[in-house]
């Protein structure tokens, strides 16, 4: 699927809430969309071949690791498979090179162009290119133009930036992007982790809240968002979203640990240690609070009817049953603001989301700290 426009369709002037319109050739979508992701694919896979529905999403992301023998990017079999699912199922699809905070420190243009070389090599509708953390202005335009006299047909760039970038230069570069690209990635860290990503991703959401209704712009995807935040277990879509995220791809993990996992036939949940997604919270809640708060143990009758009713295994039931949540709230908070209702109202109604935007807007150094 291919993007033809991206543009404003609402701003609400009270939260500064920002609501996209994406026009493709295969249709219309609005921007704030859970992807389908890596894990999610292997579940989507495994519904099909009971001849079951699959999740009403237009981007598929597949988080790229590298192989531990080669030092290579995995562009194996999985790869494939999943790229076709996307194409079969008239999805963009969006590779991201998945890296650690070190692999992004050491990361240089000479290497960001061997990677964005081999993805193009692929024959992809859309390739990142990954812009190093101490990359200036000057540098980035110069490589971006660069990189298009690589590009074939109608390939097309995706910027993708690190939150963790020099503060002296990210807004700059950001600007010189925007409404450029169609797609604009965002290696997304969270805003504790140092001073740069909370200050770039203020930045971000500035930009973003700036920009008038009918208005072209870019589509944001924000790589690499973590499942929950510590304090509040307040969802970290909703935290990316909160700095201008319109599609939040979670972390992903390596597939030796997924296989690790599985080998040792782990079973979910046996304790508190697994939280699930509650809309009512707009947030992620264990066992214990669910037996305060509600009076039963919502994971296990979670579990028992999503293994059944959708044919998946109880590892999988977590991730559906999350996405399913999200994304019903994410499209709540759109409505919210298509239809000019209170935005502020719909936050205050989820504790999670509002507890986060209370912590976060104390000061720049009180975010809510982020776990896996």
């Amino acid at each position: 699927m291919k993007i033809e426009k991206v543009f404003v369709e609402k701003v609400d002037q009270d939260s500064k809430f920002v609501l996209k319109r994406v026009v493709t050739r295969n249709g219309i979508f609005l921007g704030r969309q859970m992807p389908v992701t890596n894990s999610l694919f292997n579940s989507e896979r495994a519904r099909k071949s009971y001849g079951l529905s699959l999740l009403r999403s237009p981007i598929q992301t597949y988080h790229l690791h590298k192989d531990r023998s080669t030092s290579a990017w995995n562009y194996d079999r999985k790869f494939n498979e999943a790229r076709q699912h996307a194409r079969d199922n008239n999805r963009i699809f969006l590779p991201f090179q998945q890296r650690t905070v070190q692999q992004l420190t050491d990361l240089d243009w000479a290497t960001s162009e061997d990677d964005l070389l081999e993805l193009l090599n692929l024959g992809l509708q859309y390739v990142p290119f990954a812009v190093p953390e101490n990359a200036t202005v000057d540098q980035c335009i110069k490589e971006l133009e660069w990189a298009k006299t690589q590009l074939n047909g109608s390939q097309e760039i995706v910027p993708v930036l690190s939150s963790g970038h020099s503060v002296v230069s990210f807004r700059s570069i950001l600007s010189k992007l925007w409404g450029k690209y169609k797609i604009i990635g965002i290696h997304f860290m969270s805003p504790q982790t140092n001073p740069e990503p909370g200050a770039n991703l203020r930045d971000l959401w500035d930009l973003n809240s700036q920009i008038q209704e009918g208005q072209e712009t870019s589509l944001i995807v924000g790589f690499n968002t973590r499942k929950h935040y510590h304090s509040s277990k307040v969802a970290g879509s909703f935290v990316a979203a909160r700095h201008g995220i319109d599609i939040p791809s979670q972390m992903q993990m390596p597939p030796e640990n997924v296989r690790g996992m599985l080998s040792r036939k782990e079973e979910f949940p046996s304790d508190d240690a697994n939280y699930i997604y509650d809309r009512k919270e707009g947030g992620f809640n264990k066992a214990s609070q669910q037996i305060i708060w509600y009076g039963e143990n919502v994971t296990q009758r979670l579990l028992s009817e999503i293994t059944l009713a959708e044919r998946l295994d109880q590892f999988q039931a977590f991730s559906w049953n999350d996405f399913m949540g999200q994304q019903a709230d994410l499209y709540e908070l759109n409505m919210a603001i298509l239809e000019k209702k209170r935005v502020q109202q719909l936050i205050e109604s989820k504790s999670r989301w509002h507890t986060y935007l209370l912590e976060s807007n104390k000061s720049p150094g009180t975010e809510i700290n982020e776990e896996d």
